[in-house]
C-alpha cells in the first residue's frame, strides 16, 4: 500500500522535522539534533542541544525546528527556552528567551523563519522576531492554555488554539484579530487552506474542522478518527493527512472532508508529518522516522489513467495508496458517470459479471462502489423504467420516475425531460398565436401530462397564465430585464421556467465577464457591464458592489499617481478588498522599505531616526498599529541602553508612565521590569497609569525622561 525507502531510528520521540540545506533535520524529545542526507539517508552529524533529561509528554510541543537551522526548546514546566542557530555543524549562537510566567506549552518557527511564536500555560504567545533578536509583539491571553499555533503559507496569519476549545485567526501584518470560534474540542493541529484565511484542523474528540473564512462558517467531516488524531499536514491535490497516537494514517479529501483511505503503520504514534519533493516523512514517538515515496509508479498510473485502462491504473494504487493524491485521479470522477451507466445496461440485458467488472476499478472510493450497490439493488426498477422510456410511453415513465425518484439522475428520464420541454414550447408557441383554435390544439396536447404530478402546477399554470408568459418571452427577446425580472416576481411561476434559467445564467456569465473585465483593469467597460447587471434582481446588489469598487479602485489610482499617500491608504482602510489590488500592492512596497529601514534603527534604540524615517505616514489609520509595533521595539531598546549606560540619568516613573501611556501593561514592559529588577518602580508607576479616552497614538522622538 505504501512504498517506504527507508527507516531510520533516532534517541527519542520526533519532536520536529525539517528538510533544511539539503538535508533531514530532527529534533527529538532527548534535545539531540540529529542531520540526515536527504540522498541516501546516512547520518551526516549530530549535535546536543542540552545535557539534561527530558520529562515532558512525548505529544509535548515546546520543540521546534525552523528555517536557516534554528531550534527552540524548554524544558518540562520551564518558563524560560533556549534558541540555538546552527551552522556549519556547530552551534552558533544561544539566546534564553524569558518571557513567560508560566510553562511553555507550543512552539512554532514561521514558514520564513523570521518569527519564532511561543504559547504558555497562561494562554499568552510572544512573537520573537529571529532577524532583530527581540521580542516584538503578544496577542491578548486566552482564558486557557495554548495547544496549537499554526502559520499560514505567506506568513501572514496565525491561527492559535487553546484548551478553552477556542481558536482564533490574526492577521500578522496588520496585528489584528480576522476570527474567532469555538470547537467541539481542543484543536490538537491545524493547517491553513489556500483561500484567505481558511483553516482546517484536528480535535481531541476524534473530529476533522474546516473554517471557511468567505462564509464565516465551520463545517466538519462526517466520522470519527478511530484514534486521537495528532497532526494534519496537506499532501499532493486536494488531500489532507492526518497522523494518529494510533497505528492508523488517514488520508482525506480536502474538497469533501471524506476519508480516501486508512493506512495502517507499522509503529504506534505519530508525532510529525512532513511532505515534501514526493517524499513523506512520518516520525514516531518512538523515534522511527520512515521515508516514504509517495510518487512511486506514478509514470505508468499517469500513462495508465490516458488510456482509461483503469483496471491497471487502480490495481497500481493499491500498491502506492499515496497515488490518488496526484491530480491525474481526477479522471476516475470524469467519467464514473458513464461507466456506472455502462454497468447499468449490463445489469439491464442481465450480464452481472461485466457490471461488475467494469465498475469494479473505482471501488477504491467508497461512496462510487455505494452508488453501484444501490444501482444492483434497484436493478429492476431502472429496467423497467428503460424499458418505458424506450417504448415511448413517457406519461407513464414520468409517474414512475414520480414514485421513484433516483429514476430522475438517469440518462433516460433526460431524455423524456428534453421531449416534454420541447412539447412545453410548442404549445407556448401555439398559445402566442393568441387564436381559439391554436389554443384549444396547446390544451388538449397539455391535458395527457396533468396527471403527473411532478408536471401538474407546470400545466395549469400555463394554460391559466400563458399571456403571462408570452409577455415574458417578449420582454427577453426585447433583451428588457428589469420588466421580465419585476413581471416575474409579480407572477412567481415564471421563475420555474427554463427561460427564467436561461436568463439567471446569461447574468452570471456577464458578471464573470464583468470580473475579468476589472482584472484587467478596463475600468469603463467593467462599469458598463455592471450597469447593465443592475437589471437583474438577482444580481444587482452584487453589481453595485462592484460599482463601487471599480469607482475605489480608479480613485486609488489617481491618489497613486500623485502620491496622496493619505488619499491612498484611507481608500484602503474603507476598502480592504483593495488590499491585494496590484497597483496598491505595488505602491506598499516604498511603505515595507519604509518599514525596514526604520526596524534596523528601532533595534539598536534610534528613536529619534525611527521618527524621522516614519514621518510622512503618521497620520494614517491604516498603518498606525504596524508602526505603532516599530516604535515600541525601539522604545524597549532604547530603554534596554539607558539601562546599560546610565540608568541614573533617567527619570523612570516618568519614562514608564510615556510608554504604559502608548502600550498598557503589555507583555513587553513587563518582561523589561523583569529584566532590570524594576518592579518597585513599575508598581509606583502603575498607580498613576491613565490611558483612557486616548484615541490616537502620538509617538515620541525619545522614549526617555531625563532627570
Amino acid at each position: 500500500m505504501i512504498h517506504i525507502l527507508k527507516t531510520i531510528k533516532v534517541n527519542a520521540s520526533v519532536s520536529s522535522l525539517q528538510i533544511l540545506d539539503n538535508a533531514i533535520h530532527i529534533l527529538d524529545d532527548s534535545f539531540l539534533l540529529n542531520v540526515y542526507s536527504k540522498k541516501n539517508y546516512s547520518i551526516s552529524y549530530k549535535i546536543l542541544l542540552l545535557k539534561e533529561s527530558n520529562d515532558r509528554h512525548a505529544y509535548d510541543k515546546a520543540y521546534t525546528l525552523g528555517g536557516n537551522i534554528n531550534a527552540y526548546i524548554s524544558k518540562h514546566s520551564d518558563t524560560k527556552g533556549l534558541l540555538y542557530k546552527i551552522k556549519d555543524n556547530n552551534i552558533t549562537e544561544i539566546n534564553e528567551l524569558n518571557y513567560h510566567e508560566n510553562a511553555v506549552s507550543v512552539s512554532k518557527f514561521s514558514n520564513n523563519s523570521k518569527l519564532l511564536a511561543i504559547g504558555d500555560e497562561d494562554g499568552k504567545v510572544f512573537f520573537y522576531d529571529l532577524i532583530i533578536k527581540n521580542l516584538v509583539f503578544s496577542f491578548d491571553p486566552r482564558a486557557d492554555s495554548i495547544s496549537s499555533i499554526t502559520f499560514s503559507r505567506n506568513d501572514k496569519y496565525t491561527a492559535i488554539a487553546s484548551y478553552d476549545k477556542t481558536i482564533s485567526i490574526y492577521n500578522l501584518e496588520a496585528h489584528k484579530e480576522m476570527s474567532h470560534f469555538t470547537l467541539c474540542d481542543v484543536v490538537e493541529d491545524s493547517i491553513f487552506l489556500c483561500n484567505g484565511y481558511s483553516i482546517a484542523g484536528i480535535t481531541r474528540d476524534k473530529k476533522l474542522f474546516t473554517y471557511s473564512s468567505d462564509v464565516n462558517k465551520i463545517f466538519y467531516g462526517d466520522f470519527e478518527f478511530k484514534e486521537w488524531p495528532s497532526v494534519i499536514i496537506h499532501i499532493g491535490y486536494n488531500h489532507f493527512l492526518v497522523g494518529t497516537r494510533g497505528d492508523t494514517l488517514y488520508l482525506i479529501k480536502e474538497d469533501t472532508l471524506e476519508i480516501s483511505k486508512e493506512i495502517k503503520t507499522e509503529q504506534l504514534g505519530v508525532k510529525t508529518l512532513n511532505w515534501q519533493d514526493d517524499k513523506l516523512y512520518i516520525g514516531y514517538i518512538d523515534g522511527s522516522i520512515e521515508i516514504i515515496d509517495t510518487s512511486y509508479l506514478l509514470n505508468e498510473f499517469e500513462k495508465n489513467i490516458k488510456l482509461n485502462k483503469f483496471s491497471k491504473a487502480t490495481s497500481l494504487i493499491n500498491e502506492n495508496i499515496f497515488l490518488l493524491t496526484n491530480k491525474a485521479v481526477k479522471k476516475y470522477d470524469r467519467v464514473w458517470d458513464q461507466v456506472l451507466d455502462i454497468a447499468k445496461s449490463h445489469l439491464v440485458n442481465k450480464d452481472e459479471e461485466r457490471a461488475l467488472r467494469t465498475v469494479k476499478p473505482f471501488f477504491f472510493d467508497k461512496k462510487k462502489e455505494m452508488e453501484y450497490n444501490f444501482l444492483y439493488i434497484n436493478k429492476n426498477d431502472f429496467s423497467y423504467f428503460m424499458d418505458l422510456v424506450k417504448n415511448e410511453k413517457d406519461v407513464m415513465a414520468f409517474k414512475y420516475a414520480d414514485e421513484k425518484i433516483y429514476l430522475k439522475d438517469t440518462k433516460e428520464y433526460k431524455l423524456i425531460e428534453d421531449k416534454w420541454n420541447k412539447v412545453y414550447q410548442v404549445c407556448k408557441l401555439l398559445f402566442s398565436k393568441d387564436s381559439l383554435e391554436s389554443s384549444q390544439k396547446a390544451i388538449d396536447t397539455l391535458k395527457r401530462y396533468v396527471g403527473i404530478s411532478s408536471k401538474k402546477n407546470q400545466v395549469e399554470n400555463l394554460i391559466s397564465n400563458y399571456k403571462h408568459f408570452i409577455r415574458a418571452q417578449k420582454l427577453v427577446k426585447a433583451r428588457n430585464f428589469r420588466l421580465y425580472h419585476i413581471l416575474a416576481e409579480k407572477k412567481p411561476f415564471l421563475a420555474q421556467e427554463d427561460l427564467y434559467k436561461k436568463v439567471t445564467q446569461l447574468g452570471h456569465q456577464t458578471y464573470l465577464k464583468l470580473l475579468e473585465q476589472e482584472s484587467q483593469e478596463d475600468f469603463s467597460k467593467a462599469t458598463k457591464t455592471a450597469k447593465y447587471l443592475l437589471d437583474f434582481t438577482s444580481l444587482k446588489e452584487k453589481a453595485s458592489q462592484r460599482m463601487d469598487i471599480i469607482q475605489s479602485k480608479v480613485n486609488l489610482q489617481e491618489y497613486i499617481k500623485s502620491d496622496d499617500v493619505y488619499g491612498v491608504y484611507e481608500t484602503i482602510q474603507e476598502n480592504k478588498d483593495l488590499e491585494n489590488f496590484k497597483a496598491f500592492v505595488e505602491y506598499h512596497k516604498i511603505y515595507d522599505d519604509t518599514k525596514e529601514e526604520a526596524l534596523e534603527s528601532a533595534k539598536d534604540g534610534n528613536t529619534e531616526i525611527v521618527h524621522s524615517t516614519f514621518d510622512k505616514y503618521f497620520d494614517i489609520n491604516y498603518l498606525e498599529k504596524p508602526i505603532s509595533l516599530v516604535f515600541k521595539l525601539s522604545y524597549i531598546c532604547e530603554m534596554k541602553n539607558a539601562m546599560n549606560i546610565n540608568p541614573a540619568s533617567i527619570h523612570w516613573l516618568e519614562t514608564i508612565k510615556r510608554y504604559t501611556n502608548l502600550y498598557g501593561w503589555d507583555n513587553e514592559i513587563l518582561s523589561f521590569q523583569k529584566e532590570f529588577g524594576l518592579e518597585e518602580k513599575i508598581m509606583q508607576s502603575k498607580i498613576n497609569f491613565d490611558q483612557q479616552n486616548k484615541n490616537k497614538i502620538e509617538f515620541y522622538d525619545s522614549i526617555l525622561v531625563h532627570t
